[in-house]
């Protein structure tokens, strides 16, 4: 399986989307809230964008036309810019070097105190 970017035009759409994506046991990995969705797509994903409603998109992550992120709302720009991101080799070889609970973040929370109950 590979994952895919898939793009519907309305909240509808995405209600009906997600339903087909549910009932053919595609997994959604990321999800913008809106009108983007990363799956893990099938290896038929021909058969998978027969049964998309019309105008629905699927695309390759790396490979999301420019046009896409000047359509969309701000927070669907962010999703995307992130998306990009996740894809570069430094991203990646940052990700795979990283060692659970070493990043400032986890210390933080890992000595944080625990509460009390009253």
């Amino acid at each position: 399986m590979t994952q895919n970017v898939l793009c519907v035009e309305s909240l509808s759409d995405r209600r009906a989307t997600r339903t087909l994506l549910k009932r053919l046991g595609v997994k959604i990995v990321h999800d913008s809230g809106a009108r983007l969705m990363v799956i893990d797509a099938p290896d038929d994903a021909a058969r998978l964008r027969e049964r998309l409603p019309a105008g629905a998109q699927l695309l390759p992550v790396d490979k999301i036309p420019a046009a896409l992120i000047r359509e969309s709302d701000p927070h669907e720009a962010l999703f995307v810019r992130a998306l990009k991101l996740r894809q570069t080799r430094a991203y990646q070889e940052a990700k795979a070097a990283q060692v659970p609970g070493e990043s400032p973040e986890e210390q933080h929370i890992f000595s944080a105190p625990c509460m009390e109950e009253d």
